[in-house]
């Protein structure tokens, strides 16, 4: 479990135009905490540099206390699902899954486990390039869960989605991260989303954050946390038995 500290950060973009301005930002450690806002307010670029895709130029950030701005990313245990899937495309569903494990005993398990969870199991042998959008996005996000970092941060990982099939994917996240208790950061545009899988939520807004910890989520009823756990408990025990015989 990893929190996550923002001392003051700021990201310029052309010298001048700031993505995130002077922003102080605590995330807790094993727990899922989601970001929402418009499109632009910085919610991407926080997450890229968490993930060490994109540097400060000013102000530090730190995992549990530690300073990791100049650690490298291969090295900070944090793993990314992007808007664009990052698949690649010479690879079926099955090995671009498997891409970045190492040859342990349980690799294959590993990602056999988080194919059927996400309904990719049937897709196994396709290359990228026959899958829709939204499969896709499956794909990269069971790479993500296969890999089972210690920080997972996900950008818009159910837009391309219908609804029947997004609340099903939540429900393989929470259980996932109940499971590795990993740090969660996830990115969504949707208020119900927000609602039904955060246990933090925060809303940035050019650069900066818009919202305190108790102020209600836009869009959503102020008895959201009572409904995203209620939904917690309401997970599948099928999901349940095969995230705890992992």
């Amino acid at each position: 479990m990893a929190g996550i500290e923002f001392h003051q950060v700021t990201r310029r973009y052309h010298g001048s135009i700031s993505a995130v301005n002077a922003l102080d930002l605590q995330l807790p450690g094993g727990e899922i905490s989601v970001l929402t806002g418009p499109s632009g307010g910085g919610k991407t670029t926080i997450l890229r540099l968490i993930a060490g895709l994109e540097a400060p130029d000013t102000g530090e950030i730190c995992f549990d206390g530690e300073a990791i701005t100049s650690i490298p990313p291969d090295r900070r245990g944090v793993g990314m699902t992007f808007q664009n899937y990052v698949l690649l495309p010479h690879l079926t569903v099955y090995k671009n899954i498997a891409f970045g494990l190492s040859r342990t005993a349980d690799r294959h398990d590993r990602v056999m486990q988080v194919a059927s969870q996400l309904e990719l199991t049937e897709l196994a042998n396709r290359k990228p390039q026959a899958l829709s959008g939204g499969q896709q996005q499956r794909v990269a996000l069971a790479r993500l869960l296969a890999s089972r970092p210690r920080i997972a941060l996900l950008d818009e990982p159910l837009s391309h989605v219908d609804v029947k099939l997004a609340n099903r994917l939540q429900e393989v996240i929470l259980q996932w991260q109940r499971q590795y208790r990993s740090t969660v950061v996830f990115v969504t545009h949707d208020p119900n989303q927000a609602r039904s899988i955060a246990d933090h939520w925060l809303e940035i807004a050019d650069g900066q954050l818009a919202n305190g910890p108790n102020e209600e989520l836009p869009g959503t009823s102020p008895s959201f946390s009572a409904t995203r756990h209620g939904n917690t408990n309401a997970a599948t025990s099928s999901l349940a038995t095969e995230m705890t015989n992992a």
